[in-house]
């Protein structure tokens, strides 16, 4: 009897459909070539989300890194995908040390109107198309050379 339950259940569970999305993260620049003491933006996407529906990203947590001799971190800031820190709809924290750059994001909000019934915009699926800009890093060119982030 046990043996026909676990049967049934995997029959069931192999009949079922399944819907699997790939998320994919990028790296984005507007500078190939940068001169000493110039900084170079370095952008983190993510794309493969829904358009203002799920899939919806909630949190991350990254680490970037670079190549210390050529380049110094300057600084970073958040996208507005998950909520603005500003305004109290998302944690975020970062630390660098020469060579790596951690940082993360935890969003505070709900994620779709209908989820939750006494809950004020925004949302996350408000704020989340296609695609979005996690973080903006920041760092500056210390010397001439070829380097890879």
């Amino acid at each position: 009897m046990k043996m026909k339950l676990i049967l049934w259940v995997c029959v069931a569970l192999l009949t079922m459909p399944f819907t699997v999305q790939a998320l994919s993260l990028s790296l984005s620049t507007n500078n190939s070539i940068v001169a000493p003491s110039s900084t170079v933006q370095i952008d983190v996407v993510v794309t493969g989300l829904g358009n203002h529906a799920a899939p919806l990203l909630g949190n991350f947590d990254l680490g970037i890194a670079y190549d210390p001799i050529l380049f110094g971190f300057a600084g970073i800031q958040f996208g507005t995908g998950l909520g603005d820190p500003s305004l109290g709809e998302a944690v975020v924290a970062d630390m660098a040390t020469p060579g790596l750059v951690q940082f993360s994001e935890v969003s505070l909000l709900e994620g779709m109107a209908a989820s939750c019934s006494l809950c004020v915009p925004p949302y996350l699926e408000d704020l989340q198309n296609g695609s979005l800009i996690l973080a903006s890093l920041n760092f500056t060119a210390l010397f001439i050379g070829s380097g890879v982030v």
